[in-house]
């Protein structure tokens, strides 16, 4: 066996050639489902309070009418942590190379926008922090962040802080807190605390419910801008414009109402 048919040892000549070892392709991590609020009307929670992360302001800095409707729309209902202010501070003062992809510079001009609308002047927004007894709980909320998050190396610092404040101010008041975020592991854990979701689409279709002037095609289109600074997962995002669109009618709104 394994000779050759005079029963000699094959020659190196006559070994079959081996293919060269190929190393397994590694899976993509699939991106951390969207934690969809359930039974919130389109239209929003009239008097919840509000607490946007970096990304969704992100977000909403590609258009400066969306920053002036955020701050219409939402009037003193929001939250704004230091550290997302921080973060959104870095973004804008980002330094880019003769080659950074044009997402880095559409985020460091969004960045700009969103931090001289919200933080800079007399209707610089109030920012909210953390009490030294908050640090251990926000520790451990960034701990179950990194554990559903899509990749890895991020503190996930500024998510973990937001949902113990708002945690904290609904305990106190006993007002619906709402996070808005892109990022669908933050909506996962936020909802362990009781604390419900919304991504940027949900603000515009807000937005759209709000003002029947402001047209479903038109949402689509920012919407679609916006998600080349930050999106959410795909599976909850508005693929057209019906997403956007108010349905009020003399009974009411059958996309907020449920009919």
């Amino acid at each position: 066996m394994g000779g050759s048919e005079d029963g000699q040892r094959p020659t190196p000549a006559m070994m079959p050639r081996r293919r060269p070892a190929i190393p397994p392709a590694q899976r993509v991590p699939a991106r951390s489902a969207f934690k969809v609020a359930v039974g919130m009307p389109r239209r929003g929670v009239p008097g919840a309070i509000m607490w946007p992360d970096t990304g969704v302001l992100l977000a909403l800095g590609t258009d400066q009418d969306l920053l002036d409707r955020f701050r219409r729309h939402y009037g003193g209902r929001v939250r704004l942590t230091r550290r997302v202010a921080r973060e959104l501070r870095a973004h804008s003062e980002a330094c880019l190379g003769a080659y950074a992809p044009d997402q880095d510079y559409g985020r460091r001009q969004a960045a700009i926008r969103a931090v001289r609308s919200l933080l800079v002047g007399e209707r610089s927004l109030p920012l909210a922090e953390p009490s030294e007894e908050d640090f251990a709980e926000i520790a451990r909320a960034a701990e179950q962040l990194k554990e559903v998050a899509d990749a890895g190396g991020k503190s996930h610092g500024g998510e973990a802080e937001i949902i113990v404040l708002a945690v904290h101010e609904a305990a106190r008041g006993g007002t619906e807190q709402i996070l808005l975020s892109n990022d669908g592991g933050a909506s996962l854990v936020a909802d362990r605390y009781g604390i419900r979701t919304r991504h940027v689409g949900d603000v515009l279709a807000e937005f759209a419910c709000a003002d029947p002037d402001l047209a479903p095609e038109t949402c689509l289109t920012a919407f679609q801008a916006a998600m080349r600074v930050s999106a959410p997962p795909a599976h909850c995002r508005q693929e057209t414009a019906d997403g956007f669109r108010c349905t009020t009618s003399p009974s009411g709104c059958a996309a907020c109402d449920g009919a």
